[in-house]
């Protein structure tokens, strides 16, 4: 299990790939639509240690 640090640093990382991809290949490609759902599962998993 990741720590909240962890998590934290691979969240910003997914999320600032997940732009790039964005702009260069368009929103509904599918890489975009893969990096997106692996950042919701991140943040969720992050959401979740907090509550604890």
């Amino acid at each position: 299990m990741l720590s909240l640090n962890e998590l934290n640093c691979k969240i910003d990382y997914l999320r600032t790939h997940l732009i790039e991809i964005g702009m260069l290949q368009g929103l509904s490609h599918p890489e975009t639509v893969k990096s997106s759902q692996e950042l919701d599962k991140l943040l969720y998993q992050f959401q979740r240690n907090i509550l604890k």
